[in-house]
């Protein structure tokens, strides 16, 4: 026996995956509550598949070499992590320290939520909290403040590396060899304004402001532009991970493939439209919302035809890492980005392999110049 992920429908109408015994198909107990509690939360598909993946990994490990996750301690935690830092990835690459993390974090909280709800005992969830020293509000004469700290004796060190994009010669690439006016827009707001995907499919025609004047419309944002918008009822389950609204500008090149894009949308669809941006335009969901499967399709076959690899994130950090290489403010890109720190944001901040050897080779051309060399 052994636990996977499978798609469910909870009592609530919410469409949502949970963790399932193999065998019997019964749902994992716990991971029902907790995943009540993800979506009570609002938090968006993607992340409860991020943390459903984690999870059903450590479940499956902890039964194969006999342990109670139920019983679990700091050794055998840090046994998993092990584990985790030597299993390889599905293109057989050693396992980033920053997935290992992210996947330690997700096995904490579960851990952390079902001791909350008495699922299991405290001291399980006690031993991921380390006391730190806390020094800010000291006082003279005072002694020694300690507060709880989340941890974790588990921890994995960061490692800062450049996010992974797509060139504009990729982007370019991708964009000439889509089928349909929508996948190409659909690259285009992609990989100009940066959005998350979750964002992406829950907009409505109505957010996009391609008018150099929107007053008329009620919006006091001057130029072409589109909004982003978290709305929480969403059909296809996206959702804005941001609770800030923001606008992002665009270009005359994405107002022309929206165009095109509405021109084939009404050719297709006739009397199927709805007020989503991305609709699907086959089968018996032609004129629905699209959903994460469907993008990630189109991405990944787009990619193949060229001859590389693409997930819609990246299109993200490519536009991102271009904002930042042609001289935008952090500042910038962090509202256009809609990140609630610009420490998030300055991943981005890494010098390309190219910008890199420009700088050496420009440095040794002054040199010459200078008849130092």
């Amino acid at each position: 026996m052994f636990w996977k992920i499978e798609n469910a429908v909870l009592q609530t109408g919410w469409r949502t995956k949970l963790i399932v015994n193999s065998d019997t198909y019964d749902p994992h107990p716990e991971v029902i509550s907790f995943v009540i509690t993800l979506n009570a939360r609002e938090r968006s598909p993607n992340t409860i598949k991020s943390y459903l993946s984690a999870i059903v990994r450590f479940l499956n490990w902890t039964d194969g070499v006999g342990v109670d996750w139920k019983r679990i301690n700091i050794l055998e935690l840090t046994r998993y992590k092990r584990f985790l830092q030597e299993l390889p990835t599905r293109g057989q690459k050693q396992r980033s320290s920053s997935s290992v993390r992210l996947a330690l974090t997700s096995i904490t909280e579960f851990l952390r939520f079902c001791a909350a709800e008495g699922l299991i005992e405290e001291k399980i969830a006690e031993q991921l909290l380390e006391k730190r020293p806390n020094t800010k509000h000291r006082r003279v004469g005072e002694g020694i403040p300690f507060h709880p700290r989340r941890i974790n004796a588990v921890r994995v060190e960061r490692t800062e590396r450049a996010p992974e994009i797509l060139s504009f010669e990729q982007a370019s690439a991708m964009m000439d060899a889509a089928s349909t006016a929508r996948d190409r827009f659909l690259l285009r707001i992609l990989y100009e304004g940066g959005p998350r995907i979750g964002e992406v499919l829950g907009m409505r025609t109505e957010d996009l402001h391609l008018l150099p004047n929107s007053r008329s419309l009620g919006c006091a944002i001057s130029g072409a532009h589109f909004h982003i918008e978290r709305r929480t009822d969403n059909t296809n389950q996206s959702l804005a991970k941001s609770k800030k609204p923001r606008s992002i500008p665009v270009t005359l090149k994405f107002i022309n493939d929206y165009r095109e894009y509405q021109h084939e949308r009404y050719e297709l669809l006739r009397d199927r439209q709805n007020g989503y941006l991305f609709v699907n335009y086959e089968g018996a969901s032609a004129g629905s919302p699209m959903s994460y499967s469907n993008v990630y399709k189109i991405i990944s076959r787009l990619a193949n035809q060229n001859g590389f690899r693409a997930t819609p994130h990246m299109f993200r950090h490519s536009a991102a890492t271009g904002w930042i290489e042609t001289g935008s403010e952090i500042d910038v890109v962090q509202e256009l980005l809609g990140h609630a720190s610009p420490v998030t944001t300055s991943v981005y901040l890494h010098a390309s392999e190219e910008r890199l050897r420009n700088a050496v080779i420009d440095v040794e051309k002054k040199r010459k110049n200078f008849g130092c060399s």
